[in-house]
């Protein structure tokens, strides 16, 4: 009878346990929130939203770019302002704008929603922007310094589809490079009457010409009574890809009449196929299907709505950057905020809920590989992926030119499938150094150049 007792309280802990764990991918909200507000009245940047953030581990610097609107209600006009930080909390801001809606153009109502990457030294920008009276689409820029921007004479250069959910225009984007060259996207596309979005997805091989495929949407709003039973889309620099896994944070709503937005978790193999996080212990409408990871404060300065920003990971640790403000309006004013979470939890579950030991064999490497680095050269960090055909104990070391070795990025079993590690080499002189993949008997070794 005792070990009948001790056995059904070890499978209530476990049960305790899985349940607990199925809720733990909420975020923690900085005590310093909020970490950036806007200007005195009247000003260009009053209210500030849809950050976008640089992490530099050499210089200990961030970047961010953001949108920035004058009215306190945020009305339009939308402009996008700099600002700069040592440690991602503490901004100093640049005091005028570095892109502006231009008069008589297609993008003269606003630009807003920057998404920012930094490849060899120069800086691309997609953006989203309005015209009045007319559909949203999505416009790009470049810069060498991420403050002098110029705009690229073919905008917008991403528009509208042929489907009914996105023939109201394109916006609010977020992008990723692609290893080899190439671009990834995933986008809000409107419906005609602008009361629908769903995420789409799309792919480039310059960032400027962009090639849909057939099965958008990707990602749609939850049935009817969920939380997000109107709107989804995507926050700027809003995902992660780990260890073969797509993330993505999006906001999504009941409206845009409902201030009640929340941010939302979703995991994929293959960037197109997306499945929601889900509390099973939420059982009944709003949360039936799917569950915010980060919502409002009542009565904070994020009260009423929030909106996903970047994601970027440090250590063991994700940070995001997000907007909220609560109403009334006025004042209404939008300000941004920082988040915190283990990666450990995030990870788990997306491999739990994908099933990585039971992937479609199609998803599964058929012979080792190491892909070169990218990007080679590289400063400060440079990107390292591998496929496995089957779980082993997996050493990733890296060597300088004398055949010592500087660290080790991952010493422990790995599922089978491809893995993606970033290497930050902000603590090495430049040179040449070389990565070494051992699992079970393959060895492979390539070489990466660091240049300060």
């Amino acid at each position: 009878m005792k070990f009948f007792v001790k056995v059904s309280c070890f499978l209530l802990f476990l049960l305790m346990t899985y349940s607990t764990s199925t809720a733990q991918l909420h975020w923690t909200k900085d005590p310093s929130n909020p970490i950036l507000s806007g200007g005195d009245p009247g000003s260009w940047n009053r209210s500030v939203l849809y950050p976008m953030i640089l992490y530099y581990p050499d210089s200990a610097r961030y970047e961010m770019w953001f949108t920035a609107s004058s009215k306190e209600n945020y009305s339009w006009p939308n402009r996008i302002g700099f600002a700069t930080s040592p440690d991602g909390i503490t901004w100093t801001m640049l005091d005028t704008t570095v892109l502006e809606p231009d008069e008589g153009t297609w993008d003269e109502t606003t630009v807003e929603c920057p998404v920012v990457l930094k490849e060899n030294g120069q800086y691309k920008m997609w953006y989203s922007c309005w015209q009045n009276g007319s559909i949203p689409g999505i416009g790009y820029a470049t810069s060498d310094d991420g403050v002098n921007w110029t705009k690229y004479l073919g905008n917008p250069m991403f528009g509208p589809g042929t489907e009914p959910w996105e023939a109201g225009g394109a916006s609010f984007c977020t992008v990723m490079p692609v290893q080899g060259g190439g671009y990834k996207m995933w986008y809000a596309g409107f419906n005609n009457q602008g009361d629908y979005t769903a995420i789409g997805y799309a792919e480039s091989e310059d960032g400027i010409t962009w090639q849909r495929p057939l099965n958008n949407p990707v990602l749609t709003p939850g049935s009817s009574g969920e939380w997000d039973d109107r709107l989804i889309f995507v926050g700027a620099g809003g995902f992660l890809f780990h260890n073969g896994i797509y993330y993505i944070w999006y906001t999504g709503g009941r409206g845009w009449g409902n201030p009640q937005w929340q941010i939302g978790l979703a995991c994929s193999n293959d960037g197109i196929t997306w499945t929601k996080y889900n509390d099973t212990t939420t059982t009944n409408h709003p949360y039936k299907e799917s569950d915010p990871v980060l919502s409002p404060s009542p009565g904070q300065w994020d009260g009423d709505c929030i909106e996903s920003g970047t994601v970027i990971l440090t250590g063991d640790t994700l940070h995001m950057w997000y907007d909220g403000w609560k109403e009334p309006a006025p004042p209404n004013l939008a300000y941004i905020g920082h988040a915190t979470i283990p990666l450990d939890p995030v990870i788990e579950w997306g491999e739990t809920v994908l099933g990585i030991e039971e992937l479609d064999h199609s998803f599964i490497p058929k012979v080792y590989s190491l892909s070169q680095s990218y990007p080679n050269p590289f400063n400060p960090s440079t990107t390292i992926e591998f496929n496995l055909p089957k779980s082993e104990f997996t050493t990733l070391k890296v060597y300088n030119i004398l055949g010592k070795e500087v660290t080790t990025i991952v010493s422990k079993k790995l599922n089978q499938g491809n893995h993606t590690y970033t290497f930050d080499g902000k603590h090495l002189a430049s040179g040449v150094y070389y990565y070494r993949l051992e699992a079970g008997d393959f060895v492979q070794t390539r070489k990466m150049i660091y240049l300060k």
